[in-house]
């Protein structure tokens, strides 16, 4: 696996496809000038590729323009513990914010682009710009919302109905539009983060698929009954 990004373009954030959803200002607000200052730089990265690692020093948000990452922490016994996923129109870095580093290494999924967003512009930005503000804090629930949608007690099926719920809800804002989804992540990926192994897994999968609440073939899931997937989870998602 390779460590440095691959060679990267400049991109004006006007002609960028999730510029507005990362910081959705209109231009009476920010100029472009000023927005392509905070927004330091594309990178492109293929899959297997990591955009940082462990512990290395917090400087800037990365946007997902496209394609999915994983955060990946080593535990004391060697270990690898999933601990998120990151889809296109997310941001990326604030559970660096306090301590100053990132806390996990983040690999790529699938080929990859994302923004890197200079922190401490940023900040000066969001101090003149109360949208900005209320936007930050916004993404920032997101973001916990995400990580608590799996409760670590609950059953198989809870817990794989949840995870199900909560990659629809992200990647097919604001709500289902479509049925079929293909998960770029592989079962003993899904597994590792929700606390469950890879055959528990393919095996609830087979569950809710005689139960007629999905189908499934590889990576693509097509859900069948909706709101069956909500009661099962004890989802509030609509």
């Amino acid at each position: 696996m390779h460590s440095h990004p691959l060679p990267y373009c400049e991109v004006k954030c006007e002609h960028c496809a999730v510029a507005r959803l990362c910081l959705p200002m209109t231009a009476e607000e920010i100029p472009d000038v000023v927005f392509d200052n905070v927004v330091k730089r594309k990178i492109i990265l293929k899959a297997g590729n990591a955009l940082f690692r462990s512990n290395h020093p917090f400087k800037s948000f990365y946007a997902v323009r496209s394609g999915f990452l994983k955060s990946v922490l080593i535990t004391k016994d060697g270990r690898e513990q999933i601990t998120g996923f990151y889809f296109p129109g997310e941001l990326i870095g604030f559970d660096a914010v306090n301590s100053g580093y990132y806390n996990a290494t983040l690999e790529t999924l699938t080929d990859c682009e994302v923004c890197e967003i200079s922190y401490g512009k940023m900040m000066e930005l969001s101090n003149t710009t109360p949208s900005l503000q209320k936007h930050i804090i916004k993404l920032m629930s997101q973001r916990i919302s995400h990580i608590t949608c799996i409760r670590p007690n609950s059953q198989a099926k809870e817990k794989l109905a949840s995870f199900l719920l909560n990659f629809i809800n992200r990647i097919d804002r604001p709500r289902q539009t479509q049925k079929t989804y293909t998960l770029p992540m592989k079962r003993s990926d899904i597994g590792n983060h929700i606390g469950l192994s890879a055959e528990t897994v393919t095996r609830t999968l087979t569950i809710l698929k005689q139960e007629n609440i999905l189908s499934c073939s590889g990576k693509t899931i097509t859900i069948l009954d909706f709101r069956a997937l909500q009661i099962i989870s004890c989802s509030t998602y609509d």
